[in-house]
């Protein structure tokens, strides 16, 4: 059971973290010429949100390889969005959403 639940939650991780890589690797050719490179994270990676753990470290990834990029001095940026909606993001009901809006 706990092996099935890793798995599910790398897959969940997976597309975010492997498109970020993929992206700053073809990037590393083209290291000269760009000058942005820009990735939209969640402030789910600073404060966490309860039952979405692995959305919280995919978009923590994003924020780490920004980091690194900019130790790099390459450019990077790791854009924290806030709530979208009363409802928006990971989950569409009342029952599975905390409501974290005080502390944003």
């Amino acid at each position: 059971r706990g092996r099935e639940l890793l798995l599910k939650q790398i897959a969940i991780i997976q597309p975010k973290v492997i498109g970020a890589l993929n992206l700053h690797n073809a990037s590393l050719k083209y290291a000269n010429t760009i000058e942005y490179f820009i990735m939209f994270s969640s402030i789910s990676s600073v404060i966490g949100i309860p039952y979405h753990i692995h959305y919280a470290a995919a978009n923590y990834f994003l924020d780490t390889l920004a980091e690194y990029r900019s130790q790099l001095k390459l450019p990077s940026t790791s854009v924290n969005f806030g709530l979208l909606g009363e409802y928006a993001g990971m989950s569409k009901s009342r029952e599975n959403t905390p409501d974290i809006s005080g502390i944003v």
